[in-house]
């Protein structure tokens, strides 16, 4: 699940959920909510996709 501000999510969740962590995508954070929570299938928290930068502006 995609959200914008994972520290906010984190916070509120509590003891619900574990540390944030760089993600395998580059420019994103993660953390996973744990079996206590009752959801009953894994479920992640995961910063939105960093901007894409255009082949110009990366040439630079």
């Amino acid at each position: 699940m995609t959200v914008t501000d994972l520290d906010f999510a984190v916070a509120e969740l509590g003891e619900l959920v574990g540390s944030v962590r760089d993600a395998v995508q580059p420019g994103r954070r993660i953390a996973t909510i744990r079996k206590q929570a009752g959801l009953g299938l894994p479920v992640a928290l995961i910063t939105p996709e960093p901007p894409r930068q255009n082949a110009s502006a990366a040439a630079d």
